[in-house]
């Protein structure tokens, strides 16, 4: 997963969640668009940053047909300004491919969202469920 930290027009900051597709690439949700952005790799627990690659976002496509009231085509590839560093903690998502068979088997996923729907506040760690 990757950290994305969101640099607002005016001034403030969001987070969003995304993957890496490769070394350069990230892959989020186009309703995530920002001035500009900074990716976090490696992130667990956003409160240590060791071991944290921090890389500037150089370039955004959002899907060309992205509907911002029903939030259909809700993708947008961003890439960074240089190449991701692999490690245990920073790799790319292993896609599905052709040869796969029928799909979906098993599906996980993971991020850093509100794990109370009352709260307004993302979680400070990592979090998966399949």
């Amino acid at each position: 997963m990757v950290l994305l930290e969101q640099h607002m027009e005016d001034g403030g900051k969001k987070h969003c969640g995304g993957f890496l597709l490769n070394e350069d690439f990230v892959m989020t949700a186009a309703h995530c668009q920002a001035k500009s952005y900074t990716a976090l790799l490696g992130v667990h627990s956003v409160r240590n940053s060791n071991g944290i690659q921090r890389i500037y976002v150089e370039d955004t496509f959002p899907h060309k047909d992205y509907n911002t009231t029903e939030f259909l085509n809700d993708i947008m590839l961003l890439k960074l300004s240089s190449k991701a560093n692999f490690n245990n903690n920073v790799r790319p998502i292993a896609l599905a491919s052709r040869g796969d068979g029928s799909l979906p088997k098993s599906c996980s996923v993971s991020g850093w969202g509100r794990n109370d729907r009352n709260s307004k506040y993302m979680s400070l760690k990592l979090m998966e469920v399949n």
